[in-house]
């Protein structure tokens, strides 16, 4: 069954490998501005923050894990089809905001299936979900050298078949039954145990969880993701600026994701070693590190070394959210606890990098807008001052 999650993962990071590298030169084909790319980027993101807590809260209290993410990974595809025949901007930012809106509980869902069929065997997460960064690889990379002879028209199609097959895998996932003893096995207990041990009230959802770690995690996590608006929104343009080839732009996409693919295999043990606050907090001052580097423009030897610095920004950042927040959430709360990270992080914290950075392109340049980022993630690391030096179990 990992290898079903696994094949999902890639499927579905393959999407993001097209959209996040390929969807602003498309934009720009289309005549939208620095502002309007950002806003566009930023539309799916904020769907995350406004929707993430009703799907969590759906998929915890109907059991519907695999139900949901086969259903909203294939409406998904629907909208990316969407996003090629519109045919305005307006057309194109609602099509954009559906996308976002039915993409909201796939990954965290997933990230919850898996840490689930894990068990006791978390340490490997990571070479379950570098696959998903396999799967980026294969569309940034590819389409570096699709989008020469074929144009960029093909990106929202390519992009709409990989989702597509996701939710065609999705419904091979565990499904109801599975989801519903998933609490109760870990415990050792019988399904109507668990279910009743979680409860659906207001009242005991907020005594089910530790709030006030969780937060400080949260902020972290969403000023760490906001920090990668910049490069997400202006990096291919700014390659392209120089006059970087679209398959070397490709290539240095796929160089940053490979490092976080390094990253994630090793990441058992770069965890056991730091600890999860230590290694949250590592993430957040090395991301630091590369978005000032950018800042300097450097030459494209600097640049490759600023996107190894992806395994920590993006890879240590990620695994280190996603473990504390398992950590800290109990049995029966695990689909809410991740789809509350996703809407932190992702959501609002990486809606508002990719929007603020369209907006402030024109005044602060990219040197400033790198700067910004940084500045981000030095007050996320200030922000982990709140967690304990703790070392996982």
């Amino acid at each position: 069954m990992l290898v079903l999650v696994a094949l999902f993962y890639f499927l579905n990071f393959a999407t993001v490998g097209a959209f996040f590298p390929w969807y602003p030169p498309l934009l720009a084909e289309r005549g939208f501005g620095p502002a309007l790319i950002g806003t566009a980027l930023a539309t799916g993101s904020i769907a995350r923050m406004v929707f993430t807590p009703f799907w969590g809260y759906l998929a915890d209290r109907w059991h519907a894990r695999r139900e949901i993410m086969a259903s909203c990974t294939l409406l998904a595809a629907v909208c990316l089809a969407g996003t090629a025949l519109a045919q305005s901007v307006t057309a194109t930012l609602a099509w954009i905001f559906l996308f976002g809106f039915f993409v909201v509980p796939i990954f965290p869902l997933a990230e919850a299936a898996t840490f689930a069929l894990l068990g006791e065997r978390r340490e490997r997460y990571g070479r379950v979900r570098l696959w998903g960064s396999l799967g980026f690889i294969v569309t940034s990379q590819g389409l570096g050298l699709l989008v020469g002879p074929l144009g960029l028209g093909v990106v929202p199609w390519i992009a709409a078949g990989f989702m597509a097959a996701a939710g065609v895998v999705a419904l091979a996932l565990p499904g109801r039954e599975a989801s519903r003893a998933e609490a109760a096995v870990r415990e050792g207990r019988g399904p109507a145990a668990a279910e009743d041990a979680a409860g659906h009230s207001l009242g005991a959802l907020r005594a089910a969880l530790p709030w006030r770690t969780l937060l400080v995690v949260f902020v972290a996590a969403a000023l760490g993701q906001a920090a990668h608006g910049p490069y997400y929104d202006f990096f291919t343009l700014q390659m392209d600026a120089r006059g970087v080839a679209p398959w070397t732009i490709g290539s240095l996409w796929t160089l940053g994701v490979a490092a976080e693919i390094a990253l994630m295999a090793a990441g058992h043990r770069v965890l056991s070693r730091l600890g999860l606050a230590a290694a949250l907090r590592w993430s957040l001052a090395l991301g630091a590190a590369r978005w000032a580097l950018f800042a300097l423009a450097p030459p494209l030897p600097l640049v490759i070394a600023g996107q190894l610095l992806h395994a920590a920004s993006f890879g240590l950042l990620h695994l280190a959210t996603v473990s504390l927040t398992d950590r800290l959430t109990p049995p029966g709360r695990k689909g809410l606890g991740q789809t509350l990270v996703s809407m932190w992080a992702y959501g609002l914290g990486g809606g508002a990098g990719l929007l603020l950075a369209g907006q402030w392109r024109a005044p602060l340049g990219d040197a400033g807008l790198y700067l910004a980022a940084a500045a981000a993630c030095l007050a996320g690391l200030a922000a982990t001052a709140g967690l304990r030096r703790d070392r996982p179990r």
